[in-house]
């Protein structure tokens, strides 16, 4: 007898949720929840002031040089800050890290080839020495390299040493170029 009397009272319950539920009317609205995408990425030199990427380029605060007295070392010479220090082991010439909030490709360029007795060098994350990187640039070509697929938001900077090798250089091929490191975000 109880079983019919709850499957009585179930059926009707379920009849006046049916009726009610015909008779309902209503709308639907999507609700999204943004996080803003911010493209920070910045660019230290050794004993500089972050700097940020724009699309114009902005300057670093400290200027690269690679000194020989010679012209013919052909081992590995570090790069300097001019009118300061040396890179060492422990203070790269370069950090590099993302402070927005989308992951970002990290690429580095010289814009011209080098003299056919300099060749230019670079490592991150760890020094090697000698570098074992391909050459940055070089008498037949300057390369635009990528460091970095995916330098996240918040990780560790990136470190970047540079080297030269002079071979038989002289006075006369004492040179500049421009360094350009840039960021390629993910759609």
């Amino acid at each position: 007898m109880m079983e019919k009397f709850l499957i009585i009272i179930v059926f009707f319950a379920l009849l006046a949720i049916t009726v009610y539920a015909a008779n309902l009317e209503y709308t639907t609205t999507l609700i999204y929840f943004n996080i803003a995408q911010t493209r920070i990425v910045e660019v230290q030199t050794l004993g500089g002031s972050w700097v940020n990427t724009t699309s114009g380029g902005a300057p670093t605060t400290g200027n690269i040089e690679f000194n020989t007295s010679t012209g013919t070392e052909t081992f590995w010479v570090n790069a300097s800050i001019v009118g300061g220090s040396p890179q060492t082991d422990a203070n790269p010439i370069l950090q590099i890290r993302n402070q927005g909030s989308i992951d970002a490709e990290i690429n580095i360029s010289i814009n011209a080839t080098t003299p056919s007795c300099i060749r230019v060098k670079y490592e991150n994350d760890t020094i090697a020495y000698p570098p074992t990187t391909p050459d940055l640039a070089n008498s037949t070509s300057a390369l635009n390299l990528t460091l970095i697929d995916d330098l996240a938001f918040g990780e560790t900077p990136l470190d970047l040493w540079l080297f030269a090798n002079f071979t038989g250089c002289g006075p006369s091929d004492t040179t500049e170029r421009n360094l350009t490191i840039w960021a390629d975000y993910a759609s």
